[in-house]
């Protein structure tokens, strides 16, 4: 696996500017590279009907990039894609917070079979709130699909509150391939989270001797509520409820992060990286309270069972650096 390195940026540019119609608007989720080196990524809305779309990058010389739509939601096959695409063999796949039958959509966009052709999108499954209950937890998906060896897709959703529940918890899902192609993709949920695992799951999941690693937004510390990491692990029957256990739960202090929203990464060693909306030595006030941000690892211990080792490697000032950073792979 190449390893990511800093480096300074010799210039900045912007490789696209969106207009709404036809080309998309409010882009959120992170772009990725494709094999002929196009980015790929979604936009919130715009479009041909102001639903969002699919939107392909290619390198063109100047500064400006080839901006193509490649698909636009219109209500049925998904609304508002917020999340980041993944690869899989060939296909694209994604998700949308609302669309097909009201609760949001796993979708696949399979390349055309000639150059310049239309790409093909399939729903591969559509949330539904199931009548508006008090449990409607997995429902909306909100994070990056992970595709496991045998093509199951795991995200989060963030839940619905309705009645009686004062916040969406949300939860994490699965969703399982049809035996034979063109049948119907199983929905599993894995666990549905709480006051003091956290709730409002936003991020995805990322994996690591066969445990799913995520984070929550609010929940945790009963007074500070500032977020969790955690950790889901298999059970030992298919198909019945995973194990969360909380590995970090942050704190209402400069020296912690808190409210982490974007999706984790996996380092050498099991090592967790991060980030949080608020918290750190900065000056700043977001979120959940003081602090402009942070960056934070988190180490597995030792020994299974052991207690995780959290550190903000990085806090955020506020202050804008003097020159722009850019990621280099090494």
């Amino acid at each position: 696996m190449p390893r990511v390195g800093l480096a300074q940026a010799t210039a900045y540019y912007t490789l696209h500017s969106f207009t709404g119609n036809p080309d998309g608007a409010q882009p959120k989720g992170a772009v990725v590279i494709g094999k002929d080196g196009a980015l790929y990524g979604t936009t919130y809305t715009g479009g041909t009907s102001e639903s969002g779309t699919v939107f392909r990058l290619t390198p063109a010389t100047g500064e400006l990039w080839t901006e193509t739509v490649i698909h636009n939601f219109s209500g049925p096959d998904g609304l508002y894609p917020d999340a980041a695409l993944i690869f899989g063999t060939e296909a694209l796949y994604g998700t949308t917070r609302g669309g097909g039958t009201g609760a949001g959509t796993v979708f696949e966009l399979a390349p055309p079979s000639t150059a310049g052709g239309n790409w093909t999108e399939t729903v591969l499954y559509a949330f539904d709130y199931g009548g508006f209950s008090d449990h409607s937890q997995d429902v909306i998906p909100n994070g990056p699909l992970l595709m496991a060896p045998g093509g199951t897709l795991f995200t989060t959703t963030q839940g619905f509150a309705y009645g009686n529940s004062a916040f969406p918890s949300g939860a994490s899902v699965a969703l399982v391939p049809p035996a034979s192609p063109g049948g119907t993709w199983t929905e599993y949920k894995l666990y549905t989270f709480g006051f003091t695992s956290g709730y409002w799951v936003f991020a995805g999941v990322v994996s690591e001797g066969g445990s799913l690693f995520g984070t929550t937004f609010y929940g945790g510390d009963e007074y500070c509520q500032c977020g969790t990491v955690y950790e889901l692990t298999p059970p030992a029957t298919a198909g019945t409820t995973w194990t969360e256990t909380t590995i970090h739960t942050f704190t209402y202090t400069a020296s912690d992060g808190e409210g982490p929203q974007a999706a984790l990464t996996m380092g050498p060693g099991g090592v967790l990286y991060g980030t949080t909306q608020s918290g750190g030595t900065g000056s700043c006030e977001y979120g959940n309270g003081p602090g402009c941000g942070t960056v934070f690892r988190l180490t597995p211990p030792a020994t299974p069972g052991g207690t995780w080792t959290e550190s903000v490697i990085y806090s955020f000032t506020g202050v804008r650096a003097t020159e722009p950073i850019r990621l280099q792979v090494l």
